[in-house]
């Protein structure tokens, strides 16, 4: 009797801390894991923290390379825009701005949306958005000043 009511209190416990567990592991992941993670670095790099786009090679970037790395396109009026590296974000977004961004609910002044909405839990977000705010490039020191 004893056995079966420890065995049961056991398999409740590990019940619990599985249920619990995945919120457990988002808490205790950076903002730079979660980056990574999420794959931002499919478009985004962060230089300042060693963060670099991973960039895919399509079939215009190997006719580039194989042109002596000259675009033969003259006529393309419909460059596209990079996605910007993110070493200074939060010098030009606050927080709420940009979870509002990432999840697709509001647009740029130029009136465009984040590519992806961010698709990982309201914890995740946060802690990604707070790692994205604190990233500030510091201001240059003015002339004369040392």
């Amino acid at each position: 009797m004893k056995a079966t009511v420890l065995g049961i209190l056991a398999f409740a416990c590990l019940f619990l801390f599985a249920w619990a567990a995945p919120e457990a592991r988002a808490e205790s992941k950076t903002g730079k894991e979660i980056f990574v993670d999420r794959k931002c670095t499919k478009c985004h790099s962060i230089e300042s923290e060693d963060i670099f786009k991973k960039k895919k090679k399509g079939a215009a970037d190997e006719a580039k390379e194989e042109a002596g790395g000259f675009d033969d396109d003259f006529g393309d009026a419909q460059q596209k825009t990079e996605p910007p590296d993110l070493s200074d974000s939060g010098n030009k977004r606050d927080s709420e701005w940009m979870t509002q961004f990432l999840k697709k609910k509001i647009r740029t002044k130029e009136g465009k949306k984040h590519k992806m909405r961010f698709k990982g839990s309201d914890e995740e977000l946060q802690i990604l958005v707070e790692f994205l705010v604190g990233l500030k490039k510091d201001a240059p020191a003015e002339a004369g000043a040392e």
